[in-house]
């Protein structure tokens, strides 16, 4: 979620006229159901809920952007491209214009404790980084960051890895090396979820902390001894608070990073007999008796 003032769009959404016309619908349903009022006081700025899915960024301590108004953060799914029809999503139909980070979703963890392509045949073979970050040719003021984990790599590898100093430092190293090479200007870590799921162990919330700072250090260590830009650090963390509990020491982990990014989606889902916001800002205007916190502002 972010608030952005409006901007030209880049030709590739211009020239679609079904792509331009839902989004139009979208924004217009948007705006109706959240006032802009409520969100960014009396300025009328457009406020854009980015369902790829919908994150709300908060920002830390550890360092700024290098956008000086404010963050707007989309992620593009790399599966997106398989998708069939009309529905089929490739980074050309990327606006390079509406966000000021986008974040490529996924990347994994290799054997070797680095990172690695977790679609080599689109991300490599068929130039999905490539053309992805070939995106800031159209807007020089865009950052891209490569996210890591994801649902499919669990938790099992991040477990282990973030356990062993060494093994830190060696995946430390490599990820400057692999977003470097592919002209990523940040990483963006998605560990779904330390302390839970597969592999996962009580100390992985301390540990979690030990990853992001041995990374940060690397960081800050590659931009003073070449002179280029900091690498960024951001992390995806999960909205509900048992997971943030058990997982993530908060404080902590946000002196190394840069932004969060808050999974605030998927309130509403299959699972129930009716239709609902599967990512609402704000609750709904009926009572709702369930032991979730089923809206964004209630956990946050």
């Amino acid at each position: 979620m972010g608030v952005v003032r409006p901007r030209r769009c880049a030709p590739s959404i211009v020239d679609n006229p079904t792509l331009r016309g839902s989004l139009q619908k979208e924004l217009d349903l948007t705006l109706k159901l959240y006032s802009c009022e409520k969100c960014v006081g009396a300025k009328r700025w457009k406020l854009y809920l980015l369902r790829c899915p919908n994150y709300l960024v908060y920002f830390t301590g550890a360092g700024t952007s290098s956008s000086s108004g404010p963050i707007v953060v989309c992620y593009y799914t790399n599966w997106s491209v398989y998708r069939p029809g009309r529905a089929k999503f490739t980074p050309a139909n990327v606006n390079p214009y509406l966000c000021t980070h986008l974040i490529y979703a996924f990347g994994g963890l290799s054997s070797e404790d680095g990172l690695r392509p977790y679609d080599k045949y689109q991300d490599i073979e068929q130039g999905g980084y490539a053309k992805f970050n070939g995106l800031k040719s159209y807007n020089r003021a865009l950052r891209t960051l490569l996210a890591v984990g994801g649902w499919n790599e669990g938790s099992a590898r991040f477990s282990k890895l973030a356990a062993d100093p060494e093994r830190r430092a060696r995946f430390a190293k490599g990820v400057v090396r692999f977003l470097r090479t592919h002209r990523f200007d940040g990483l963006d870590l998605d560990w779904e979820f330390p302390a839970f799921r597969d592999g996962g162990k009580p100390q992985d919330k301390e540990n979690y902390v030990k990853l992001a700072e041995d990374l940060r250090a690397e960081f800050d260590k590659e931009s003073s001894k070449t002179g280029r830009p900091r690498l960024l650090l951001t992390m995806a963390v999960p909205a509900g608070k048992e997971y943030i509990d058990r997982g993530f020491d908060l404080p902590s982990l946000s002196a190394q990073l840069d932004f969060l990014n808050i999974l605030s989606y998927d309130y509403h889902s299959a699972f129930e007999p009716v239709v609902n916001h599967h990512s609402p800002l704000f609750p709904l205007n009926r009572v709702e008796e369930s032991e979730y916190d089923y809206d964004g502002e209630l956990c946050i």
